[in-house]
Protein backbone atom coordinates (compact mmCIF):
# COMPACT_ATOMS: atom_id res chain seq x y z
CA UNK A 1 0.00 0.00 0.00
CA UNK A 2 2.78 2.41 0.83
CA UNK A 3 4.95 1.73 -2.61
CA UNK A 4 1.24 2.72 -4.55
CA UNK A 5 1.81 6.62 -3.98
CA UNK A 6 3.38 8.56 -6.76
CA UNK A 7 7.21 9.32 -4.65
CA UNK A 8 7.77 6.05 -4.40
CA UNK A 9 7.17 5.19 -7.93
CA UNK A 10 8.89 8.53 -9.16
CA UNK A 11 12.15 7.44 -6.26
CA UNK A 12 12.47 4.68 -8.09
CA UNK A 13 12.08 5.18 -11.27
CA UNK A 14 14.82 7.40 -10.78
CA UNK A 15 17.13 5.29 -9.49
CA UNK A 16 16.34 2.42 -12.05
CA UNK A 17 16.60 5.28 -14.36
CA UNK A 18 19.81 6.35 -13.46
CA UNK A 19 21.24 3.05 -12.41
CA UNK A 20 20.47 1.31 -15.92
CA UNK A 21 21.74 4.42 -18.06
CA UNK A 22 24.80 4.40 -15.92
CA UNK A 23 25.40 0.59 -16.82
CA UNK A 24 24.64 1.24 -20.28
CA UNK A 25 26.46 3.86 -20.78
CA UNK A 26 29.31 2.61 -18.63
CA UNK A 27 29.67 -0.78 -19.70
CA UNK A 28 27.46 -2.34 -22.02
CA UNK A 29 28.04 0.42 -25.06
CA UNK A 30 30.05 -0.15 -27.77
CA UNK A 31 30.72 3.72 -27.30
CA UNK A 32 32.70 2.85 -24.27
CA UNK A 33 36.91 3.23 -24.07
CA UNK A 34 38.14 -0.93 -24.33
CA UNK A 35 40.69 -0.36 -21.40
CA UNK A 36 37.01 0.83 -19.35
CA UNK A 37 35.20 -2.60 -20.06
CA UNK A 38 38.34 -4.59 -19.03
CA UNK A 39 39.08 -2.86 -15.91
CA UNK A 40 35.33 -2.21 -15.61
CA UNK A 41 33.92 -5.77 -14.22
CA UNK A 42 34.89 -4.64 -10.49
CA UNK A 43 33.39 -1.34 -10.58
CA UNK A 44 30.32 -2.70 -12.12
CA UNK A 45 30.15 -5.55 -9.43
CA UNK A 46 30.75 -2.42 -6.38
CA UNK A 47 28.04 -0.18 -8.50
CA UNK A 48 25.69 -2.92 -8.64
CA UNK A 49 26.07 -3.96 -4.57
CA UNK A 50 25.62 -0.02 -4.14
CA UNK A 51 22.60 0.11 -6.39
CA UNK A 52 20.79 -3.01 -4.38
CA UNK A 53 21.32 -1.57 -0.86
CA UNK A 54 19.98 1.90 -1.85
CA UNK A 55 17.29 0.20 -3.04
CA UNK A 56 16.90 -1.99 -0.19
CA UNK A 57 17.48 0.90 2.48
CA UNK A 58 14.71 2.66 0.68
CA UNK A 59 12.47 -0.07 0.66
CA UNK A 60 12.93 -0.51 4.30
CA UNK A 61 12.43 2.81 5.34
CA UNK A 62 8.81 2.97 3.28
CA UNK A 63 7.39 0.01 4.09
CA UNK A 64 8.73 -0.24 8.03
CA UNK A 65 9.06 3.10 9.02
CA UNK A 66 11.51 5.09 10.89
CA UNK A 67 10.84 3.39 14.14
CA UNK A 68 9.58 4.93 17.48
CA UNK A 69 10.06 5.05 20.93
CA UNK A 70 8.54 2.28 23.37
CA UNK A 71 5.39 3.35 25.38
CA UNK A 72 6.31 5.09 28.51
CA UNK A 73 9.77 4.67 28.22
CA UNK A 74 11.81 8.99 30.07
CA UNK A 75 15.17 9.64 29.62
CA UNK A 76 17.12 9.83 32.80
CA UNK A 77 18.32 13.28 34.23
CA UNK A 78 21.60 11.27 33.58
CA UNK A 79 21.21 10.55 30.06
CA UNK A 80 19.86 14.22 29.52
CA UNK A 81 22.90 15.99 30.79
CA UNK A 82 25.09 13.32 28.91
CA UNK A 83 23.12 14.62 25.81
CA UNK A 84 23.88 18.49 26.06
CA UNK A 85 27.20 18.30 27.55
CA UNK A 86 28.62 20.16 30.16
CA UNK A 87 27.26 23.69 31.17
CA UNK A 88 30.78 25.45 29.90
CA UNK A 89 30.58 24.22 26.88
CA UNK A 90 26.90 25.24 25.63
CA UNK A 91 26.55 28.44 23.78
CA UNK A 92 24.72 30.24 26.25
CA UNK A 93 24.41 30.63 29.88
CA UNK A 94 20.82 28.33 29.85
CA UNK A 95 19.93 25.45 32.87
CA UNK A 96 19.45 22.27 31.88
CA UNK A 97 15.36 22.08 30.87
CA UNK A 98 12.75 20.14 32.60
CA UNK A 99 12.68 16.67 31.48
CA UNK A 100 9.35 16.68 30.25
CA UNK A 101 10.32 19.85 28.11
CA UNK A 102 12.95 17.46 26.18
CA UNK A 103 9.92 14.75 25.22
Amino acid sequence: RRLCGITPFVTLSLIFGLSLSTLYIGWLSQHSPAEMRVRGRKELLLFCVEVLLLVWSYLTAVLRGPGFVPHGWEPSPKEVLARLGPAEQRPLAVEVPPLRDLL
